[in-house]
């Protein structure tokens, strides 16, 4: 959204004040300007002791997404989120695999810490 911005905060920052039709022409422009849709993908995963987790997502260049990510938790179950967004939000769908096993004490009193 457009809206003046203060001399002193103005990114030339000299401290002079702009005429605003220098805002309204860069925002003009911006406007005018054609935009090459610029899909993408990626994924990764790290992988070291007990800490386990990924992602992965495709983007159409249009503003759409897909992708999913997972993580290892504490108590031995494995979350997986996978998700789709787009102009209307972020749709998540959350599932968990394995049992969740909780061991009596870590050595330091009782439950987690």
């Amino acid at each position: 959204m457009w809206r003046p911005v203060s001399a002193a905060a103005h990114p030339l920052g000299d401290g002079e004040a702009k005429p605003l039709s220098w805002h309204s022409e860069v925002v003009s422009l911006n406007r005018n300007m054609h935009v090459v849709p610029t899909p993408y993908a990626y994924d990764y995963a790290v992988s070291a002791g007990v800490t386990n987790f990924g992602q992965s997502e495709k983007g159409n260049g249009y503003g759409g997404v897909n992708g999913g990510y997972w993580v290892n938790l504490p108590d031995g179950r494995v979350q997986k989120v996978s998700y789709w967004a787009d102009g209307s939000g972020y749709h998540p769908v959350v599932t968990y695999s394995g049992k969740a096993h909780y061991p009596a004490s870590y050595g330091y009193g009782h439950g987690y810490h």
